[in-house]
């Protein structure tokens, strides 16, 4: 029986923007200020945390996770006296009227103002890939002109986890990885640190429940597209390239595909520790050049179609409720 293929929709993985705040200090101390005042009332829902780069850095905590902010740059450069990073996929409506709550009285009567100028200077997008297995997969990214693809060996078959396109010098990075194995291993490193001692017995039961759901889960990957793109508007970011149309995928876990065995190892093997072009290449002077290529061809998959994704992305971003209408419109 031919198993079920679904695509979801892109969702926003993170972005880290900053609010056009003079960085001066006359300007951020009374915001600490405030700050402090409030870290009392709160109950832990809000933690200050030290930094390198900002004078005042604290979380805000809600139930789908924590933001982090950042107060008056220690950098000259700096766009402004406010930076915010979050993962907006993990939060519910109430966690970003939440964090919209908390940031108003920081900030004071000109927050809603200010966050109708974001300046977006990082954002990922991601959309999650059910019922495929990730070693079965070779996947290509044009217009790169570096690959950098790191395999975490998790078994004695030598199985790929995780594939990175790009350079380290890169502003953009392209990521497919195993996302089950993902669960598996944070699920573990939560139950690896729980303390039974300080822990009630249910709660550790919890996470051993949660670690075993993420051992059983039905398999499926995450292809995630990573852009530093240093000081765009939510309108500009429309305006940018889709990265998701880059990808080729072939799953060659299908038998309908023949190759010869010693032909098939070699190949894959090829493909997965030095890339698809590269294995491809490799074949150019062989009389088995079209035999490869016809295989490359024909595993290639038809539910990854990327033609819209980059707006659905913009438009996910839109409907978080992270910045007003007004942002995203070319006549506010």
């Amino acid at each position: 029986m031919t198993k079920k293929i679904t695509v979801s929709k892109p969702v926003v993985d993170r972005i880290a923007y900053v609010l056009p705040l003079p960085n001066r200090e006359y300007v951020i101390n009374p915001m600490i200020q405030r700050l402090e005042r409030l870290i009392a009332s709160l109950e832990g829902r809000v933690e200050i945390r030290g930094g390198r780069h900002y004078q005042s850095s604290f979380r805000i905590n809600t139930s789908g996770g924590s933001c982090f902010v950042q107060l008056l740059s220690k950098s000259p450069r700096a766009k402004g006296g406010l930076r915010v990073e979050l993962n907006p996929a993990r939060f519910s409506a109430s966690d970003i009227e939440y964090f919209h709550k908390i940031l108003g009285k920081v900030v004071g009567t000109d927050y809603e103002h200010l966050n109708s100028r974001p300046i977006i200077n990082r954002i990922d997008f991601a959309v999650d890939v059910h019922n495929v297995e990730m070693e079965h997969l070779l996947v290509t990214y044009q217009n790169n002109r570096r690959l950098t693809m790191f395999g975490k060996r998790s078994d004695r078959m030598q199985s790929i986890e995780s594939m990175y396109f790009g350079s380290v010098d890169s502003g953009y990075r392209a990521v497919v990885y195993d996302k089950r194995i993902e669960r598996v291993h944070a699920s573990a490193v939560v139950l690896a640190k729980t303390d039974p001692k300080t822990c009630t017995e249910a709660l550790v039961n919890n996470r051993i429940s949660r670690l075993m759901d993420a051992f059983t889960e039905k398999p499926y990957i995450r292809i995630e597209v990573r852009c530093q793109i240093n000081g765009k508007s939510p309108l500009e970011l429309s305006e940018l390239p889709n990265r998701f149309a880059r990808f080729t995928i072939c799953d060659i876990g299908s038998d309908e595909y023949e190759l010869e065995d010693w032909l098939y190892e070699g190949f894959v093997a090829i493909c997965q520790s030095k890339g698809v072009k590269a294995a491809l290449a490799t074949y150019d002077d062989s009389p088995h050049k079209k035999t490869v290529r016809t295989f490359w061809e024909s595993a290639r998959v038809d539910w990854w179609q990327p033609k819209d994704m980059w707006q659905e992305g913009c438009q996910a971003l839109q409907n978080c409720g992270l910045f007003p209408e007004s942002v995203f419109s070319a006549t506010s």
